[in-house]
Formats: structure tokens, sequence, C-alpha cells
């Protein structure tokens, strides 16, 4: 029985494996959430596209400052705050981390508001 248990965990992990490999590694967009931002005055700001046919919510970006040689120096997780309508986008800006020549912004996670009728009211994504 033990056995069963083990494939039945191995399935379900290989089943997500999928799902997290959406995002490419470095370009900070995810299937459904596109981002266009840049750095000024040590603020960045830009804007979120929800290419999705449900609004998103609780979305976190990753902003990561970096050195010359590519390491990661300083990061913050910041909420976007309020939801990105389906289709829709919403601006955001934030103080960028301290201590780096350039920077990396990637969506971390966020949650679909999905319709009454689906069995779950929300479905959650995190990278």
């Amino acid at each position: 029985m033990p056995r069963l248990v083990v494939l039945a965990l191995l399935v379900a992990v290989v089943a997500v494996l999928p799902v997290m490999a959406q995002v490419p590694a470095g370009d900070g967009t995810d299937r459904w959430l596109k981002l266009q931002w840049e750095l000024e005055g040590g603020k960045i700001s830009g804007r979120i596209f929800n290419q999705y046919q449900s609004p998103a919510d609780q979305v976190r970006l990753l902003i990561e400052a970096v050195d010359a040689s590519e390491r990661v120096v300083n990061q913050s997780y910041e909420w976007v705050g309020g939801a990105i309508p389906a289709l829709g986008d919403r601006s955001f800006t934030f103080n960028a981390p301290p201590g780096g020549n350039h920077y990396r912004v990637a969506v971390a996670s966020y949650t679909f508001i999905q319709d009454p009728g689906f069995p779950r009211g929300r479905f959650h994504h995190r990278h």
C-alpha cells in the first residue's frame, strides 16, 4: 500500500511541473500576466496586463537588484494592490531595492477570481 501512495504523489508532482514551467527564466512575465516597466529616479514603475478571462487578485511582484556579474544583491516582494480586471491592466510604482546596477521584475504569485459557478471560487498560482 505505501508504494501506491508514493506513486500517486509522484504522478501529482509531475502533473504540476508544466504549470510551474510556464514562466521563461529571466523574462518576468507569466502566461497570463504581462509586465512593462522602467526604472526612473529610484522607482520601478509600469503596467501589468491581465490576458485572462477572469480578474486577477492578490498579485505580487518580485523585484531584484542585480550587480554587474548578474548576482542578486537585494530583492523585495510588492503587492500590486486591487484586482486587475479580466483582459485589463493596472499601473504600479515601487521603490527599487538598493544596491543594484540593474533590475529584474517578475510576477511572483497571483489569484484568479473565478466565476461563482466554478467548484472553487479562486485559482492560485505561485512561481
